[in-house]
């Protein structure tokens, strides 16, 4: 993770090499990598993007202040056979309706979970907590065969709704929580969700890279110029884990409000915040990917055939 800024990278003698503006030079050999993620300022060099895609190192570009990250990733897994076995499903509208289904059911069975886990952390909030995975279950419950893509998406946002109003129970009052807010993000806690979601992203785009997928047909999101569709929907089913991880790091202060500024972009994490943050977020990540990946070989397993 390279979260300094102005920072020069390049490839030197199978190593990356990072050079700051004083001169300064740190090496790390390429063969002790899995992935590069730079979430601030940098200029790479050609020949070092090169030689991490020939390394099969996958390099993402973190968001930061920008609304957009990027990724290069080592050579597609799979055949062109399964990439038209997925097309097939898509096409199919029962099919992709089974599996938007899935994802919904997914993502509000996380919440529920979050939302237990939370009830006995913090049991001073257990009724209204109890409540609100009370409503998420009947909403879950309505889902039923006439239930159109469209329907789920509305589920979904209410679901959503219910769920960060509960959220905000477990947060400090200084941290001004106020609910999701993206766009710009507002506040530490949703500066936090946010890089976590972007960091989540990258890995889960990697799995389905591997996987030889097309990371572009998904079922619950529609198809859309530069969306990464079927990435955007099994992020759905590991929000939760970020989330709670969010919310265990702001009470047990291992993020502060003091570790955030507040800029004409949004609120954004500081450099003394980067260290703790990416420190106990990566191991997350990775039991992230793994499942994800169990879940891309089910997907696999259940696509139509040619």
């Amino acid at each position: 993770m390279i979260d300094r800024q102005n920072l020069m990278l390049r490839h030197e003698g199978g190593a990356l090499c990072l050079r700051d503006g004083q001169g300064a030079v740190q090496r790390i050999p390429l063969g002790q990598m899995d992935r590069l993620v730079v979430e601030n300022e940098a200029l790479i060099s050609a020949n070092l993007i090169r030689q991490l895609a020939g390394n099969g190192i996958p390099l993402l570009v973190a968001r930061g202040r920008s609304r957009s990250s990027a990724a290069i990733l080592a050579p597609a897994g799979g055949d062109a056979a399964r990439r038209l076995r997925q097309m097939r499903a898509w096409l199919d509208p029962d099919l992709r309706l089974h599996f938007a289904r899935l994802v919904v059911r997914s993502r509000i069975a996380g919440q529920i979970s979050a939302l237990r886990a939370w009830a006995n952390m913090v049991p001073v909030h257990r009724y209204p907590l109890s409540r609100t995975m009370r409503a998420l279950r009947k909403l879950s419950q309505r889902q039923h065969a006439r239930s159109g893509i469209a329907t789920l998406r509305g589920m979904e946002g209410v679901a959503s709704r219910m769920y960060f109003a509960a959220m905000r129970l477990l947060l400090p009052k200084a941290l001004d929580f106020p609910g999701r807010r993206r766009r710009p993000p507002t506040d530490p806690v949703n500066a936090s969700l946010s890089l976590g979601f972007t960091l989540l992203h990258g890995r889960i785009l990697e799995v389905v890279h591997r996987a030889g997928l097309d990371p572009s047909i998904g079922a619950l999101h529609e198809l859309a110029y530069g969306r990464p569709s079927l990435v955007c929907d099994l992020v759905e089913s590991e929000r939760a884990q970020i989330e709670r991880w969010v919310v265990r790091a702001f009470r047990q202060q291992t993020l502060q409000a003091s570790h955030f500024s507040r800029t004409a972009s949004g609120v954004i994490l500081r450099k003394e915040g980067r260290g703790p943050f990416f420190a106990t977020i990566e191991p997350l990540l990775c039991r992230c990917a793994r499942r994800s990946a169990r879940r891309v070989q089910q997907l696999i397993q259940n696509l139509p055939e040619l």
